[in-house]
């Protein structure tokens, strides 16, 4: 089952097999700090430099780390190599 979040949007990098949660942007929450714990399920998307983007679920690893399954994406519904200006939410 989803875990719903809310208010989360902060720094990503990395792949689908590795992936990088970073510092929330200001004003808003951390997937770990909206409630999401290890092994939670949550919709996302991301955007990225030039107007990349994709959106899927990712599991929680950690409070730092996660694994996204791409369902949509920018390019030909594959995993985005994230740039350092990627940002994730809640979706």
């Amino acid at each position: 089952m989803v875990k719903l979040v809310n208010r989360v949007k902060q720094a990503v990098s990395g792949s689908a097999a590795s992936t990088t949660l970073g510092a929330a942007v200001v004003g808003l929450r951390t997937f770990n700090s909206a409630g999401a714990v290890t092994n939670d399920v949550c919709r996302y998307a991301i955007e990225d430099d030039n107007g990349a983007f994709e959106i899927g679920t990712i599991v929680i690893n950690s409070a730092t780390t996660g694994t996204r399954t791409v369902e949509v994406s920018s390019d030909s519904n594959n995993a985005l190599i994230l740039t350092g200006n990627a940002v994730i939410f809640g979706a």
